[in-house]
């Protein structure tokens, strides 16, 4: 009995030396080219006061329906974001998390200046069910004179394990004091 105990044991050490490795996490596409502050924007003419980006009908999402952002001058000194999610179907949580961008001349990039995070559960419902998650934010307090963009990621989980991520991204707009 205590030989067959010992090549059990002999085996099992054998076997987990086999199949064991290291174990390397992978990037996230989507989550990388959120955090990207390199992805191009165009900058809008004086003229124009707001920008929008909407994603609808998304290919191969199981849950998420759309994904809006939009950028605006809110005049005195304030820049208005708005950040929307629409799902197909309830979900058990969504994120949403807005990042203001300032674009740089001189390094010809965008830099972020300001970062927003809000989770939404279906116990903040008033019915139980989590289908839309929205923010509506003022960024006062940041200098004037500067081209601003919306960049957005829009993150859901559901039916236990399955996630979705979307990326949303307005175009820039110059912000100048409106009174």
């Amino acid at each position: 009995m205590k030989n067959k105990i010992k090549q059990l044991v002999a085996v099992s050490v054998v076997l987990s030396c086999l199949f064991s490795g290291t174990v390397f996490a992978r990037d996230i596409p989507k989550y990388n080219e959120a955090k990207n502050t390199y992805v191009d924007s165009e900058l809008l003419p004086e003229a124009e006061q707001e920008a929008h980006d909407i994603i609808q009908g998304i290919g191969k999402s199981t849950a998420m329906g759309a994904a809006i952002s939009s950028i605006r001058n809110g005049g005195q000194g304030i820049i208005k974001i708005w950040a929307e999610t629409d799902m197909f179907k309830p979900v058990d949580w969504a994120c949403l998390t807005v990042y203001l961008e300032q674009w740089d001349e001189k390094t010809s990039s965008w830099q972020i200046v300001a970062e927003y995070e809000k989770e939404f559960l279906p116990e903040d419902e008033e019915d139980g069910e989590l289908t839309s998650v929205m923010l509506d934010l003022a960024f006062p307090g940041q200098p004037m004179g500067y081209y601003y963009r919306a960049r957005v990621m829009h993150e859901l989980e559901f039916d236990g394990d399955w996630y979705e991520i979307r990326v949303t991204k307005t175009e820039g707009i110059l912000m100048e004091y409106v009174p």
